[in-house]
């Protein structure tokens, strides 16, 4: 019996183990930012995807990208960034239009008008945080964005090796000040990355994958202020 017991004592504390493992490990994005040095601002950029995907042939279950150089534009001088997040990082988006923290930092004070960033397929001897991201060497091995899905039924992966650096005109100045908590969200729209001529296109036919590298580029649509993660502008006077 005391083997048995000494068994079943093993067996509960290697799953305590991996359960506060994967407490830690989730973690990430969503958690609380130290307070901001003198000067500076919590700063954090989200996605939201404008609407689900799900079509009577075409369902997206999931998406992610790897990202590098987050970067607000100062709109008094136009040469002039900060930095929110170097990565590279993995930024998934939620396709419940729930917005998804993707970058977070902390930002000296100003005023900016436009926020960049780059869709990053990693280089032959980088270093990703997502091994899906980097399957080996070769140039078809690395990959920028990925999708999962549902193609008249059949289940999909769509792997992109797009690398695009993407500028967003902010819709209005966002005014950065000390100590403040600013969220800056970012609309795309996922509905248009497997769509030519208003249908929807096979996402496993090799033939479609400049079109649909094409949409992806342009599917990140508009940037605005959401400090109350309100996922609408919210104008001022």
């Amino acid at each position: 019996m005391k083997i048995v017991n000494m068994k079943i004592f093993s067996l509960l504390s290697g799953f305590i183990l991996l359960i506060a493992g994967i407490l830690v490990s989730g973690c990430n994005k969503d958690s609380v930012m130290d307070p901001p040095a003198a000067g500076k601002s919590n700063t954090t950029v989200s996605l939201l995807a404008t609407a689900p995907v799900n079509t009577n042939t075409l369902t997206i279950t999931s998406a992610k990208f790897l990202i590098r150089e987050v970067e607000l534009e100062r709109a008094e001088r136009h040469d002039e960034e900060e930095e929110i997040e170097l990565g590279p990082f993995v930024a998934g988006i939620d396709l419940q239009s729930q917005t998804a923290v993707v970058a977070l930092g902390n930002i000296n004070t100003g005023t900016f008008h436009e926020i960049k960033f780059e869709i990053h397929k990693p280089g032959v001897n980088e270093s990703v945080p997502d091994p899906d991201f980097y399957q080996g060497r070769g140039d078809d091995q690395r990959f920028s964005v990925i999708v999962t899905g549902l193609y008249n039924g059949t289940p999909f992966i769509y792997r992109s090796r797009v690398s695009a650096n993407v500028e967003i005109e902010l819709d209005e100045l966002v005014n950065v000040s000390a100590s403040s908590n600013v969220n800056i969200t970012i609309n795309i729209a996922p509905s248009m990355w497997f769509v030519h001529n208003n249908m929807d296109i096979n996402p496993m036919d090799p033939d479609n994958r400049p079109i649909i590298d094409n949409n992806i580029r342009r599917s990140f649509r508009e940037a605005f202020e959401d400090d109350e993660h309100h996922h609408e502008h919210h104008h001022g006077g």
